[in-house]
């Protein structure tokens, strides 16, 4: 079973779990169990500190997805980025040219599909209309 340890918590001793042996560094009180991984969580934050920026980033630039924003930039995806917030972030220059390298690649991949439309269209019978994924999405689930 091993010898008697000391809690790194509470300080009390305790009977460490067979299974866990050496690695148990605290006892089975609910509050020192608690304690010892807020303690292991901002250890593990302190050593990793960028390892959730890029989600909050991309939350923070891509704009809300409401119906009448899906209407407004459906026509054009590089509209779902705010605009405002990436000039905060990062120089002009770059966003100008991040920008207008989206846009080529936009146009160049429109280019490329409009020509194909009428046989998608002709071999899926039709194309559902932009924000309408929201609407099948939320039948298919149940309540």
């Amino acid at each position: 079973m091993g010898r008697m340890r000391r809690c790194r918590i509470c300080r009390q001793g305790f009977w460490p779990n067979p299974y866990k042996g050496k690695h148990q560094k605290a006892c089975d009180r609910p509050e020192c169990r608690r304690e010892l991984h807020r303690l292991a969580c901002a250890d593990w934050r302190r050593r990793n500190p960028d390892y959730d920026q890029d989600r909050r980033l991309r939350k923070k630039v891509r704009v809300e997805e409401t119906a009448e924003n899906l209407a407004r930039f459906s026509g054009d995806p590089l509209l779902a980025i705010d605009q405002r917030v990436v000039r905060d972030l990062v120089p002009l220059e770059v966003a100008v040219i991040v920008d207008e390298y989206g846009r080529l690649v936009w146009n160049w991949m429109r280019d490329i599909a409009l020509p194909h439309l009428p046989g998608i269209k002709a071999e899926n019978g039709k194309l559902s209309a932009p924000g309408l994924r929201d609407e099948v999405v939320s039948q298919a689930r149940p309540p």
